[in-house]
């Protein structure tokens, strides 16, 4: 399965109920007066009634509750007057046999002719008033037992994943909002500036990355520096791609001799980010650096597997781990995805959809998310979608609408992290 790494050429609503159930209970008038047809099956459900239960009971037509002097007993609502934190269901009795109960959702009265047949348990999603009377053939009528009952579900607040960034080849230059609406915690873009307007950056860290030898300069620095200084910036990524002809193209000699100048920045300092980490080229640099005494805070690395092999997120994290019990570094994946390795010349296991690229996504996420030595981790990318090896990966579609990836990715999250 190394050759998985040998890409690039070398290596909320609740819902109840259901819309038939909706108009007949409107039609019988059980729903709150706040409520219709069209919202019934997330708020309200009541049992099914017909227009004869509704408009008769089975007391007969001769039933007078106002000539009788015996009392029906009081019905009894399971629920008190009270607030709720979930959705409930009532169920209304009388403790006795015989006569039949009718109750109303509305705050209206109901009588031996007015109001639903109960006759099973009521579902209360919003906050309703229950009120409720017992009637027998040959009886007085009984009090109205009511009760008022509050739903308040907390809200649930799906909290940012600090692990969770985004690499970034269009909105960091148009529109920061679409990244933002990712719910990722950081991007970057293989620069040390976005154009973008910063006013949509909100809470999102820019990582800026010096990308190949000839990025490293006296400016570039200088406004790195500045940029630590000010706290815009907290971490720094390097050299991407070293490895590969097409990409930075450096030997480890090259960029040991310029690593110095990264370090002066005073960011947390990303190693440079190989193509795979398995030909030779990060161990080479990790054993220099260390023998100089240069420091690297963490590893960056890039996976594109065979997303198509149902091991492969086994195989992912085997080989995580492994890295990091030889170099004891924390981990940053900056490239990840769904790429079609076909294109490379690496012949996947199942012709590829884009419902393996979900499914792949589905577990990887997950897995990254629950590994304590990945501080972070970003999707390639937000809008590839005109890439006809990358497409599969793309967050966003060509209309900039979320794909089904980017809906799922949206999805995922985690308590924030505090990283550097």
């Amino acid at each position: 399965m190394i050759q998985s790494f040998n890409q690039k050429g070398t290596v909320k609503n609740i819902g109840f109920g259901n819309t038939a159930m909706a108009a007949s209970n409107k039609e019988n008038n059980i729903l709150p007066a706040s409520l219709n047809a069209t919202t019934v099956n997330t708020e309200l459900e009541a049992p099914k009634v017909n227009e004869s239960q509704s408009n008769s009971v089975a007391p007969d037509s001769n039933h007078n509750s106002t000539t009788n002097t015996s009392k029906t007993t009081r019905p009894v609502i399971n629920l008190a007057t009270g607030t709720y934190t979930s959705p409930q269901t009532l169920t209304i009795n009388t403790g006795t046999s015989g006569g039949a109960i009718r109750y109303t959702t509305d705050g209206t009265t109901p009588t031996s002719t007015k109001g639903v047949v109960y006759s099973t348990a009521i579902k209360v999603l919003v906050t309703t008033t229950i009120k409720a009377i017992h009637y027998t053939l040959g009886m007085t009528d009984s009090e109205i037992t009511t009760s008022v009952i509050t739903i308040n579900v907390p809200k649930v607040v799906t909290s940012v994943s600090m692990k969770k960034g985004v690499a970034s080849c269009m909105y960091s230059g148009s529109d920061l909002s679409k990244i933002n609406n990712l719910n990722v915690g950081w991007f970057y873009n293989w620069t040390t500036k976005y154009n973008a307007n910063p006013s949509q950056k909100g809470n999102l860290e820019y990582v800026p990355m010096l990308w190949g030898g000839t990025s490293v300069t006296t400016s570039s620095i200088d406004s790195l520096k500045k940029g630590k200084q000010s706290g815009e910036y907290k971490n720094l990524l390097a050299f991407n791609e070293p490895d590969l002809g097409s990409q930075a193209n450096m030997t480890v000699q090259q960029a040991i001799d310029l690593w110095p100048k990264l370090m002066d920045t005073g960011l947390h300092l990303g190693s440079p980010a190989t193509a795979t980490p398995f030909d030779g080229w990060l161990e080479n640099f990790m054993t220099v650096a260390n023998k100089k005494g240069y420091r690297v805070d963490f590893l960056t690395l890039h996976f594109y597997q065979d997303f198509t092999d149902p091991n492969s997120v086994t195989y992912l994290r085997k080989w995580l781990t492994d890295i990091y019990a030889k170099y004891k570094k924390p981990i940053w994946i900056t490239e990840i995805g769904t790429i079609d390795i076909n294109n490379w010349g690496i012949k996947t296991s199942k012709p590829v959809t884009q419902k393996l690229a979900d499914d792949y996504m589905k577990q990887v996420i997950p897995m990254l998310e629950g590994l304590s030595f990945v501080e972070r981790y970003s999707w390639f990318t937000d809008n590839c979608s005109n890439s006809s090896s990358a497409k599969y990966s793309s967050l966003y579609d060509a209309s900039n609408l979320l794909t089904s990836e980017g809906k799922i990715y949206t999805g995922f999250s985690s308590v924030p992290a505090k990283l550097p």
